[in-house]
């Protein structure tokens, strides 16, 4: 469990999502040493800080990709370092205002308190990420998350949460639910027609992608 320390997983990792269509990418439990940014293949990658003892450990990262044009009237426009400005970062929430050609959002990289942990403990923490969050956020710049909430969501449905893929709403599950809610966000897998599979945690060793934890809002 050494995250991103180990030499040449990045690139590994790089080299496989190159192949794929997508502008950016979240990641949590990185456990690099220290925030900053670096490229990696053909990716931008802006780290947060870890938690420092005995050894790194947490740390969320955004990667960009800079060969993927982003469409625009006036002709394609590529991510640069210069796209991204840091606004908040610490072990656990990476916020990043993104600004290339017509894109101007901002993206939040988050990972949440497993769900075994004391309910007073995800309880402060999800306080804690909607007071961080809701000031910073602005109504010409989206807000996209990609979080590691370690929650499950569906039962509840809501304008926030649709019934696809349903598990059960445990109290982590319910906190992820307000923040959605005091954040105007949705996740739109939990709605018919946008995908059919739903699982993206297995337990380490089993492939059995049967549990939905990590989530892409908007």
């Amino acid at each position: 469990r050494a995250g991103f320390a180990i030499s040449g997983r990045q690139r590994l990792l790089a080299n496989s999502l190159e192949q794929l269509p997508f502008h950016l990418y979240g990641f949590a439990e990185t456990r690099l040493p220290q925030a900053g940014w670096n490229q990696v293949g053909s990716f931008i990658a802006y780290s947060g800080p870890p938690v420092q003892a005995p050894r790194p450990a947490a740390g969320c990262a955004l990667w960009l990709h800079t060969g993927m044009p982003i469409q625009s009237p006036h002709g394609p426009a590529y991510f640069t370092k210069g796209s991204a400005v840091v606004v908040q970062a610490s072990p656990a929430r990476l916020l990043v205002n993104l600004d290339c050609g017509p894109l101007c959002l901002q993206v939040l990289v988050m990972h949440a308190p497993h769900s075994q942990r004391p309910l007073t403990e995800i309880d402060e923490w999800w306080t804690r990420t909607t007071e961080l969050v809701s000031p910073l956020t602005h109504a010409t710049r989206p807000l996209i998350v990609l979080a590691d909430a370690n929650a499950t969501i569906g039962p509840r449905t809501s304008r926030c949460v649709g019934p696809a893929g349903a598990q059960a709403e445990g109290p982590a599950g319910v906190r992820l639910h307000r923040f959605m809610e005091a954040l105007s966000l949705c996740a739109p897998a939990t709605f018919h027609g946008r995908t059919s599979e739903h699982g993206t945690w297995a337990r380490p060793g089993s492939w059995d992608f049967r549990r939905r934890l990590d989530y892409v809002l908007v």
